[in-house]
């Protein structure tokens, strides 16, 4: 049942073509008959509304306002710079320019992204934006409902009815209503700046330490059960992974406190890998760094991770933590191919070849790819090798073989880089000896496992490396 109309809003402003109120189903049939947002789950209607123009998107805000507050007629308010404990908001003129910028990065967000937090981020647009005389909030309450398992639940109408009340509304009964959009910004951060502002929401969407409260808490960046491809066992084992840093906090925090206390074993492009050990055992810890891509980069790594959980030759994710930029993995035994000697290279057993082979085409087939950089790989005499970095595929190959799976330990075990930019005249002979060793290694076995034909296609892409890093190598004057 609708409810009675009134005149005007709670804050005064004039209605001038009331009709009654929206109730929860109504809610749902506009947005299905007016927008196209049907879908049976937030994933599915995160990309129907991606699907709608920016003026879509618009006008479907202003019918939410108009209609959560009896009136036929947009709310908009485009002269008034309202003020939130005592703050100016965005000045009207610059509204345009900050909700396309927010609609951009809503319709650039992952398809793997949580819904909910794309949801609350288009609310907090709202919020932030403040367009409306009135019912700013509540407008910001339903949009990102849409996009919460609530709206499916069997208490949705319930909570429509909470989410709808007004502040004062709920003052008059003695009530109380749940958390509304709030933003959890840095001192002395200035909500009246465009610039900020649209940075603040980029920060809701690329996980840049932007934080926030919600009516259903702040939702994280990722929702590992949602992740494309994933089977719903390998989402359990993600969100286990998050879970699980909570047991390292303490062997991580020596990390801040002393440079004693940390002892950093490598580095790359994104981050740095520390050892720490926790009852008895060791762990290398990957810090990544604060680039606006890391929370990208730390789902490929994580999700990786858990569709490999337990696969031998890989390296093993134990823990991690998006706000805090960690990984927790496994401390692997083992050194880097170009540390060890020529005769450990020419005689790296078959066997140790065959598993480095197998793990690799098993990850290929769960969408993982290698970073073929030889530091990235480490060799125990023992256990045999081992990867440690390897991540989601963007693309991942419709074609997986050994053929495909051995091009990628050629590129792994070629040691060009570390020979030709080596520039210890003396080093770069030992390297230039490693490497020749390794590849002759690698030859040997393929003569003698492969097929001409695939021998053909694997050499062809290993020379093609080759040729491709002595190109590019500086020239020595």
């Amino acid at each position: 049942m609708s409810e009675i109309t009134q005149s005007s809003t709670n804050n005064g402003h004039e209605i001038k073509h009331p009709v009654d109120k929206l109730t929860a189903a109504e809610y749902r049939g506009m947005l299905a008959g007016e927008f196209g947002i049907d879908g049976g789950t937030p994933a599915e209607r995160v990309q129907q509304v991606k699907e709608l123009s920016q003026e879509g998107i618009a006008i479907m805000l202003e019918k939410v306002n108009a209609l959560a507050q009896g009136s036929t007629e947009s709310l908009m308010d485009h002269e008034s710079m309202i003020r939130i404990g005592g703050k100016s908001t965005i000045a009207p003129e610059h509204r345009y320019e900050v909700f396309t910028h927010l609609v951009e990065g809503i319709k650039a967000a992952p398809k793997d992204m949580n819904p909910a937090r794309v949801g609350d981020t288009l609310a907090m647009g709202v919020v932030l934006l403040h367009p409306f005389h009135d019912g700013n909030g509540r407008t910001a309450r339903l949009v990102g409902m849409i996009f919460h398992d609530e709206f499916d639940s069997p208490d949705y109408d319930d909570n429509f009815r909470q989410l709808v009340e007004s502040r004062d509304d709920v003052r008059k009964r003695g009530g109380y209503m749940l958390y509304g959009y709030t933003p959890d910004f840095p001192e002395n951060f200035d909500q009246s700046n465009p610039a900020s502002v649209s940075g603040y929401l980029s920060g809701l969407l690329d996980g840049e330490s932007a934080r926030y409260k919600g009516p259903f808490g702040e939702a994280p960046l990722y929702d590992s059960s949602s992740s494309v491809g994933l089977e719903s066992d390998n989402g359990d084992i993600e969100d286990e992974i998050i879970e699980n840093y909570e047991s390292f906090r303490e062997q991580i925090a020596t990390l801040h406190e002393s440079s004693d206390n940390a002892e950093l074993i490598g580095a790359g492009t994104h981050s740095e890998i520390f050892k720490i050990s926790k009852d008895g055992k060791e762990y290398a810890v990957r810090v990544v760094g604060q680039k606006k891509e890391r929370v990208e980069i730390l789902h490929s790594h994580i999700a990786a991770g858990a569709r490999t959980k337990g696969m031998e030759g890989l390296e093993q994710i134990a823990a991690a933590s998006y706000e805090e930029g960690m990984i927790v993995s496994e401390f692997v035994a083992g050194r880097h191919l170009q540390e060890l000697t020529t005769e450990q290279l020419s005689s790296i057993p078959d066997a140790h070849i065959d598993a480095l082979l197998s793990a690799r085409i098993a990850a290929m087939k769960e969408g993982v790819v290698f970073d073929n950089h030889p530091p990235n790989i480490l060799y125990d005499q023992e256990e045999g090798f081992t990867d440690i970095d390897y991540h989601l595929a963007k693309n991942p190959s419709k074609e997986v073989d050994r053929v495909e799976a051995m091009k990628t330990i050629a590129g792994s075990f070629d040691l060009t880089e570390q020979h030709l930019y080596e520039s210890d005249s003396l080093k770069k002979e030992v390297y230039g000896d490693r490497k020749m060793a390794l590849r002759e290694r690698v030859n040997r076995y393929m003569m003698e496992h492969f097929s001409a034909e695939e021998y053909k296609k694997v050499r062809a892409a290993l020379v093609f490396s080759i040729a491709w890093r002595q190109a590019g190598a500086p020239v020595e004057k």
